[in-house]
């Protein structure tokens, strides 16, 4: 908590006490601001009458153009609801030197402390600003019998060097490494880095102070100095860097039928217990919308058969609103509209392959990113299981690992996932065993939910704390610095709007109190779905007088849903999924019935009427998108 200074008898105050907050990209930090009138000379809150608050999270701040909102100030007590006047909030990045300096150094004609040679190496040193002691910052390699020694390029962080003082002093000492002995000191300099810089190429003597004066040592060649500045992920996005997030959704058949409580996929009719795909998808990506300008999340599945109008056909990388031309989605609860809708229009298969997803993440962000343009993206994949295309997972990770690309995987469910370790190769870079190729940096971050199933805001942190890291080596690496950070005039700052009244905002993932009304009209009781003794799946989909509900499709008109509520009749225009391999081969006979496979027993099945599974997977209700013939829609409300 902390507090400006007092203004007095102004309406218009301009405050200039800065107040100063930890900003975490990983976490949601909810802030509330609220404005005082105070009259009396103590100036105690206690007795001030409240002008008005507002609530925002920090990552809208800095996200916002310029860095700066304007919000409208929202009464307390019988003016609570009303606008009592505006504030406009700014946002600065505290100077830090986040420099590296970069070293070449050498030496000529040192002392020989040995028979015939000396065996150098270099010692940096720094003095502590607490007791004045030398503190090692640095130390080169051995360099062994060589008199003018050429030690290795080395890289420090300037906060690591001299505390970012570039005036401060700093010792080099040269020392002969001795291997049954004590190592012999050949000499030593004292300068700062502004010293250096001015002495760079040029012979620099070293003394010891055990001979005597005018006996040279040898000499220092600072042949590199050069001080390199070091963005951060805070300068990136105040020049104007844009976020994206893509999406992925584990549809296999171990997820379990989502119509029992026991799957994965289950949905709580009542909408108060999200699953745990749903649950991930809020705490990411609510974070990560804030820094999409557009908020459009392309959005997949994997694992699943697809209806088509041969019959079911298994994908590895699916649009999940069934549009392969379009598969973005309008904001969170887009995707998680998409994703009930997919439920009811895909078979639950497998196996689980990760591969086409990534292919499919590389190909959308493999797009044009220079100097002035400059985007990252995020791909979210939900999985439950192992994968079972390791190496070309591989191979797809490191051909991604040079675009500005993260992949987080999250494991959902009680699975063993300590195989997929692997990936986040947090202890050295993937390589890929069918073609040798090394990532050229770390993208992968994984992270089973069940470890921070109560604890949303600690899995995104868990989830998303390397992400500002990668950003800011992917454009290290491109060679891309930020771009100047925007200059905003005020008065073109549109007024946005925050949470209402006087106490904070509930920044839970899901808001129970106000947004389960919404939650249950978007996930609507499915009927129950039951099964017969061989596992054939009974298809249920009656109206409230029991009668089945007809669905008419076309391929004419683009969908339509009513504002009423429930499910009118629509019409679908036809749908191509993009299959990002051939997909498995398909058999039917002249009747159109689908023959029986390995893994499990298919009955016999016509088409152009109700479908029954009986395989290893949940049976899923398949809804064709573009079918010519009528297929039943499931219907909850009977409409």
């Amino acid at each position: 908590m902390a507090k400006t200074e007092l203004i007095k008898d102004d309406l218009n105050p301009k405050f200039v006490t800065p107040l100063t907050v930890d900003y975490h990209f990983e976490q949601q930090q909810p802030v509330k601001l609220v404005v005082y009138d105070i009259d009396t000379k103590d100036e105690s809150l206690d007795k001030a009458d409240l002008v008005g608050s507002i609530q925002f999270d920090l990552a809208e701040l800095a996200s916002a153009k310029g860095m700066v909102l304007k919000r409208n100030l929202q009464g307390f007590g019988k003016h609570s609801g009303k606008r009592t006047g505006t504030i406009i909030v700014r946002a600065e990045n505290q100077s830090q030197n986040n420099d590296d300096v970069h070293f070449k150094i050498s030496a000529k004609k040192l002392d020989k402390k040995d028979l015939f040679s000396s065996d150098p190496y270099l010692k940096i040193h720094r003095k502590s600003q607490q007791t004045g002691e030398w503190l090692l910052v640095h130390q080169s390699e051995t360099i062994k019998k060589n008199l003018s020694p050429k030690w290795a390029s080395f890289t420090l962080p300037a906060r690591n060097l001299c505390h970012g003082d570039y005036n401060s002093t700093l010792k080099f000492d040269v020392f002969d490494w001795d291997k049954r002995s004590n190592d012999d000191l050949i000499g030593e300099i004292e300068m700062s880095v502004n010293q250096l810089l001015q002495r760079r190429g040029q012979l620099i003597q070293i003394n010891n102070r055990n001979k005597k004066r005018g006996n040279s040592c040898g000499s220092l060649i600072f042949e590199k100095i050069e001080i390199v500045r070091r963005y951060t992920f805070m300068d990136y996005l105040r020049g104007g860097l844009e976020m994206g997030m893509m999406t992925a959704i584990d549809f296999t058949g171990s997820n379990g039928n989502p119509n029992t409580p026991q799957s994965l996929h289950y949905k709580d009719p009542s909408g108060r217990q999200p699953n745990q795909y749903l649950q991930a998808i809020h705490a990411i990506g609510d974070i990560i919308s804030y820094y999409d300008n557009d908020k459009r999340f392309p959005c997949f599945g994997f694992g699943a058969r697809l209806p088509t109008p041969h019959g079911p056909v298994l994908s590895h990388c699916f649009a999940l609103n069934g549009n392969a031309n379009d598969p973005s989605c309008d904001g969170i609860q887009g995707i998680v509209s998409a994703y009930e809708q997919a439920l009811h229009s895909v078979q639950l298969y497998g196996p689980t392959f990760f591969s086409e997803i990534i292919r499919k993440a590389s190909d959308l962000t493999s797009g044009y990113v220079s100097q002035d343009v400059q985007q990252y993206h995020v791909l979210l994949l939900l999985t439950d299981g192992l994968v079972n295309d390791m190496d070309k997972t591989v191979e797809e990770i490191c051909r991604a690992s040079t675009l500005p690309l993260s992949i987080i995987i999250v494991g959902v469910g009680n699975a063993d996932f300590s195989k997929m370790d692997f990936l986040d190769s947090d202890d050295g870079k993937l390589r890929s065993n069918s073609t040798g190729r090394v990532a050229q940096r770390d993208i992968v971050q994984f992270v089973p939910f069940n470890r921070f199933k109560h604890n949303p805001h600690a899995f995104a942190s868990a989830v998303l704390a390397e992400l500002p890291h990668q950003v800011e080596e992917y454009f290290k690496v491109k060679g891309i610095s930020p771009n100047q950070a925007c200059v905003v005039d005020v008065n073109d700052i549109q007024i946005t709007e925050g949470a209402m009244g006087s106490g904070l905002p509930d920044f839970q993932p899901f808001n129970q109190g106000s947004q389960q009304q919404g939650q249950q009209q978007m996930y609507p009781q499915q009927p129950q779905q039951s099964y017969n003794q061989q596992g054939q799946y009974q298809q249920q989909n009656y109206n409230q007088q029991g009668q089945y509900q007809q669905q008419n499709y076309n391929q004419q008109q683009g969908p339509h849903i009513s504002q009423q509520g429930g499910h009118p009749q629509q019409n679908f225009k036809q749908q191509n999924y993009n299959y990002q391999g051939p997909p498995q081969q398909q058999n039917y006979n002249h009747q159109g019935q689908y023959p029986p496979q390995q893994g499990g027993q298919h009955q016999q099945q016509n088409f152009s009427q109700q479908q029954n599974y009986n395989h290893q997977g949940p049976p899923q209700q398949n809804i064709l998108h573009g079918a010519p013939q009528s297929q039943f829609y499931n219907n909850p409300h009977g409409q």
